[in-house]
């Protein structure tokens, strides 16, 4: 199998790389191996298929995601720049990636359930609670914006959380067909006005 102890994380590694910049049917168990420096054969040790890799590769990333997630949204922190940072920080992700690999790849979850919806049921369920984990987020922080009247209090958190999750999702799929980091570009000003915010009437630092 050769460098046993970490032969799973590379396979969990080399799978959502290569699913992410590519497609999941464009990339075969062979070719993961590969670029985990895996034999084939020990693939099966760790793994039932590759549906079974992919899901806990998916599942692997957003866990690992998790702590700088927190850390970005830390409750203590102004509830609209928690959204702004966390902006911030994927587009410097995307510049990297960019830099690195030739392209942008934008969301991870995203890209593989649009391409599973019809199948994997396995995949689809895992990149759906994923999803509404990373939502859950952006709901939180626009929820605390409205209590500490950084918003309108007559807001509908719900339906604003949404759209602004609509926006940054949207954006990075963008993004990812037109290879352009300047769609990222907006996500603060267009964040700002579906929820009704300027930086001179709500004290906000100037950020576009």
């Amino acid at each position: 199998m050769g460098r046993t102890s970490d032969a799973r994380e590379r396979l969990l590694h080399a799978a959502l790389d290569l699913i992410w910049t590519r497609t999941y049917d464009a990339v075969g168990v062979e070719a993961i191996c590969q670029a985990a420096e895996v034999k084939k054969g020990s693939f099966y040790h760790f793994f039932a298929s590759k549906e079974d890799l992919a899901a806990q590769a998916l599942e692997g990333h957003w866990e690992h995601s998790l702590s700088a997630m927190r850390r970005i949204f830390a409750a203590e922190k102004d509830p609209l720049e928690r959204l702004f940072d966390y902006f911030d920080q994927v587009r410097r992700f995307n510049v990297e990636r960019r830099a690195g690999g030739g392209c942008i790849c934008g969301c991870p979850y995203l890209h593989v359930g649009a391409e599973m919806v019809q199948g994997s049921e396995r995949i689809t369920r895992t990149v759906h609670r994923i999803l509404a984990g990373h939502f859950a987020f952006f709901r939180q922080a626009i929820s605390d914006a409205r209590d500490a009247g950084r918003i309108d209090s007559g807001a509908d958190v719900e339906l604003l959380a949404r759209a602004v999750f609509a926006l940054f999702e949207g954006t990075l799929v963008l993004a990812r067909v037109h290879n352009d980091l300047a769609y990222l570009d907006d996500l603060i000003s267009g964040t700002k006005r579906i929820l009704g915010v300027t930086a001179e009437g709500m004290g906000l630092p100037g950020r576009r």
